[in-house]
């Protein structure tokens, strides 16, 4: 799945304000967030987002083992700030770095930590992000695909009153 081309808002509106994850420009995102969205959106690992699979676990950590430890850190909030004033369309530029780091959290953990206590260490803190994420402009012209990552912490987590509210 391509991630490059530009975003524009035409376009969105002309798809009922729907927007294609294909025409989201992700340039001015966080060189390690855009990263981790082309590497988890590729069609190609899709089929190991729900299974256990070593060598999906193994490239995860090869690739992604600093940034997670980065993320569990509190280090990748400035992904979800668009500070680039070229970028006109900042508050997906924004979603997208929240997306980037709820899938660090959230998945990258699960599959770094599996069968360990820490697989689940940071679910609070991606329902935080995701409770941000659902409320952020722009969050239900969200391709399917990234909507559902972004809530899926919800479904992870153990509160009662997640559940209810969510």
């Amino acid at each position: 799945m391509s991630l490059s081309t530009g975003y524009s808002t035409s376009a969105s509106q002309a798809n009922h304000n729907k927007i294609n994850a294909e025409d989201i420009n992700l340039q001015h995102i966080n060189a390690d967030a855009r990263a981790v969205l082309e590497f988890w959106f590729n069609e190609d690992n899709e089929p190991y987002w729900f299974e256990k699979n070593d060598d999906f676990d193994q490239r995860i950590e090869s690739k992604f083992g600093k940034i997670w430890q980065a993320a569990i850190h509190g280090e990748c909030a400035h992904w979800r700030r668009g500070d680039n004033k070229a970028d006109a369309n900042s508050s997906i530029t924004n979603l997208a770095g929240r997306l980037a780091e709820i899938i660090v959290l959230d998945q990258f953990s699960r599959n770094l930590c599996r069968g360990k206590p820490c697989a689940f260490s940071q679910d609070g803190m991606a329902v935080v992000l995701a409770q941000e994420a659902i409320k952020q402009p722009h969050f239900d012209s969200l391709p399917m695909e990234w909507r559902r990552f972004a809530i899926i912490p919800f479904m992870h987590s153990e509160s009662l009153a997640i559940h209810e509210q969510y």
